[in-house]
């Protein structure tokens, strides 16, 4: 028997992504000041931001705590703007 195929829906994808944009930008960081907290490349933060890549826990949870919050915390700021969305 075949196992189906799990795929992430692309809205939560991009709002993860839009989350860690509108965080960065609410602490006053630019992706650049971003990376270097989080020990990252300022083009990976960026192609991050734009959905242009697939990430690790690891590297999410670096990026949360560089913007000084809790994953679970970005994590719902990005399940809000899936469910506005879909509004």
């Amino acid at each position: 028997m075949k196992k189906k195929k799990f795929s992430i829906p692309d809205s939560q994808v991009t709002a993860l992504g839009l989350a860690l944009q509108q965080r960065r930008l609410e602490v006053g960081l630019s992706q650049e000041d971003l990376a270097e907290k989080a020990g990252l490349h300022r083009t990976y933060v960026s192609l991050i931001e734009r959905k242009s890549c697939n990430f690790s826990i690891k590297i999410y949870m670096r990026l949360a705590y560089a913007l000084e919050i809790e994953p679970a915390e970005l994590m719902q700021m990005a399940e809000g703007l899936v469910t506005t969305k879909k509004r």
